[in-house]
């Protein structure tokens, strides 16, 4: 008699736990209802990926905090003079002006973009470890911020916009379909 066991212990590879309790209850211990653990490449890149920007948000974050205690002119001329970027130029004046537009609610932007950067960071680590809520949260996650980024094209188009739009889009759909292929493949399992 086989008895599968879908318990979410026995999802974990080479479980010492798990192999003692079907001995325990003399119970066949049946590893095809265990994850996969191949390698699956997709997975990982989008995990680095994840990861990547995390920590990409929440190094923006800190460097945020830090602009808000110094005067926003002296850190941009010293940043202008390191670089050699001419204070004059209009890219330069864009990026002055968007700061001082912002200056007095830095440290909620800060704070938000930390908060966004642990979500990438979470997501990323999680889908590192082959965990699949970590699959949920990212399909809800980067599934929720598609009509946002849809709506950003549509009020200004870039290609920029365009690239992210299809790159999350691409992820979602991805994702989505490994899920509802392992939950096909473990509820054949249990029949």
């Amino acid at each position: 008699m086989l008895t599968v066991i879908p318990w979410p212990i026995f999802y974990q590879k080479n479980s010492v736990v798990a192999s003692r309790l079907a001995f325990l209850f003399h119970l066949n211990y049946d590893i095809r209802v265990r994850r996969s653990h191949g390698k699956d490449g997709v997975l990982r890149l989008i995990a680095i990926f994840k990861l990547a920007k995390g920590m990409l948000l929440i190094a923006i974050a800190f460097g945020a905090l830090t602009l808000f205690n110094h005067e926003l002119g002296d850190v941009l001329g010293r940043f202008a003079e390191q670089f050699k970027i001419d204070p004059g130029n209009k890219y330069f004046q864009a990026l002055t002006g968007k700061l001082s537009e912002i200056q007095p609610r830095l440290p909620l932007v800060a704070i938000g973009t930390f908060c966004y950067g642990a979500i990438f960071a979470v997501e990323g680590v999680g889908l590192l470890r082959r965990k699949r809520w970590a699959e949920w949260l990212t399909v809800v996650v980067t599934g929720s911020f598609i009509p946002f980024e849809i709506y950003e094209i549509a009020k200004h188009q870039t290609v920029t916009k365009g690239l992210v739009l299809l790159l999350n889009a691409t992820i979602f759909v991805y994702l989505i379909v490994r899920l509802k292929k392992e939950r096909k493949q473990s509820c054949e399992l249990q029949k």
